[in-house]
């Protein structure tokens, strides 16, 4: 049997489920409550910076309508500029469109919106739709001393830069799973030996999930990795999987299907996910 990443409802650059139309687009209502109309757009005032946008930015506050953007702890917004495409983590789901940068001016018009469509906890999603909205009625840009400001009416947006994904070092290397983490817990136990994972420098993967074959295709999206397509395939000689080893597979499926960031220390790879779920892992 093979899974494939439509079953496990999994997100990817390629599998943007849901589509706002139009410029300045608000998202649909989540079902968390809300006005979810876009506040009216100003016009933007002139900035003389000499800005280089390009790259990756993750929320550090925000305001929308007098009241703060509340983030919350394990579920980073990021958004990834490389003009006229955009994109990035909205909390819960991914996201990507297009933008309008006029440097001279100052300008950052956001167009048409994409976004998987994933439910996760009320605050999560509160984030998420406050986050999609501003982002949708910014107007203008500012980039002082590595802060990005985006504001519009009634909006405003600060980030921080982000480092890319160091894959090099990560790339041709199998490493073999010994940790899990959920939240402010980590564990391991002997089944964790047979779930690896082979990032190859031809961007496929090779791996197991300690149960089933993993294969697929990879590729970095400004802080993150991110699985294009991605299968867990029945091993013919592991047999019929425990039920603890189905539950092991539960979880890495949850971490590597997602999208995750990755650090490296010495001999040991940490893949973190949204929600402080991740995986450790030791080079073979």
């Amino acid at each position: 049997m093979t899974i494939s990443r439509a079953t496990l409802s999994l997100i990817g650059v390629g599998a943007l489920l849901f589509t706002a139309c139009g410029d300045n687009a608000a998202p649909a209502d989540t079902g968390t409550g809300g006005d979810t109309q876009i506040p009216d757009l100003t016009l933007p005032s002139p900035n003389d910076a000499d800005a280089d946008l390009a790259g990756s930015w993750m929320l550090v506050s925000g305001m929308i309508d007098g009241s703060p953007i509340i983030l919350v702890d394990g579920w980073e917004v990021t958004l990834t500029i490389d003009v006229p495409d955009i994109g990035g983590r909205a909390a819960c789901n991914g996201y990507g469109g297009s933008v309008d940068v006029d440097v001279g001016n100052g300008t950052f018009y956001v167009g048409e919106l994409s976004w998987t469509e994933m439910g996760c906890e009320p605050a999560v999603m509160d984030l998420e739709q406050s986050y999609l909205r501003s982002l949708s009625a910014a107007t203008s840009f500012a980039l002082t001393n590595d802060v990005l400001m985006l504001t519009g009416s009634a909006v405003e947006l600060l980030f921080d830069p982000v480092a890319p994904v160091a894959d090099t070092a990560i790339v041709g290397t199998t490493w073999v799973l010994d940790t899990v983490i959920q939240g402010d817990a980590a564990s391991n136990s002997p089944l964790m030996s047979a779930a690896t994972l082979t990032l190859n420098d031809d961007r496929t993967l090779t791996g197991s999930t300690g149960c089933r074959l993993l294969e697929g295709e990879w590729v970095t999206a400004g802080a993150e990795i991110v699985f294009t397509s991605f299968s867990a395939i029945d091993d013919p000689l592991a047999g019929v999987c425990a039920p603890e080893s189905l539950a092991l597979e539960g979880i890495v499926i949850s971490v590597l299907g997602d999208g995750f960031t990755a650090e490296i220390d010495g001999q040991r790879l940490t893949l973190m996910a949204q929600g402080n779920e991740g995986l450790s892992y030791t080079a073979e």
